[in-house]
């Protein structure tokens, strides 16, 4: 074998194993992804502990502001001062807890699921970054409410568990032990 065919089976190899460890980073990145999105959105979960619990102060909520329209029982009619047009509204005695509870959605603890797009946002995020991936949200708004969110209830919701970035790296371990063997 020749000089130049031993650098280009070795530049071969390179590129195999370049390839390899991006799919092993991919991977590990979506599978993260898709715990942190079940300990949020479905458990309600933030990085330490409960994210926390829905309001029950008296509110009013516009029909905007239902998923379910067919919900939305008009009590009157409120005019904002930069609006030439009075917005019909629906008193809710129990806060935003109630707005949730009589549109079907969960109560029990917060889980940041209420119409559903930051949660397909967040959980099609995975985008390549750098030399690895990271969960990037595509819609400015998704990112406004994620941050948002952190800011209301004083925690950090979207960062990763010890646990999860435990099996993260254990994901990737088993990945690079499949390729080296």
């Amino acid at each position: 074998m020749t000089l130049a065919q031993k650098i280009q089976n070795l530049e071969r190899k390179k590129q195999i194993i370049m390839s390899s460890r991006d799919n092993a980073l991919r991977v590990a990145a979506l599978d993260t992804t898709a715990a942190v999105s079940m300990r949020i959105f479905t458990k309600g979960g933030a990085q330490k502990g409960q994210i926390g619990k829905y309001s029950t102060k008296k509110t009013v909520a516009s029909k905007s502001q239902f998923v379910k329209k067919a919900a939305f029982k008009k009590d009157g009619f409120i005019r904002f001062p930069n609006r030439t047009k009075a917005t019909a509204i629906m008193e809710l005695p129990n806060g935003y807890k109630q707005l949730r509870s009589i549109q079907g959605r969960p109560t029990n603890t917060v889980n940041l699921d209420y119409s559903s797009a930051t949660r397909k946002d967040f959980e099609n995020s995975v985008r390549k970054l750098g030399n690895g991936y990271a969960a990037i949200v595509k819609r400015d708004l998704s990112a406004k409410i994620i941050e948002g969110q952190e800011a209301r209830f004083k925690k950090k919701i979207f960062a990763l568990t010890k646990k999860e970035a435990a099996n993260y790296k254990q994901l990737l371990t088993k990945k690079v032990m499949k390729w080296i063997s």
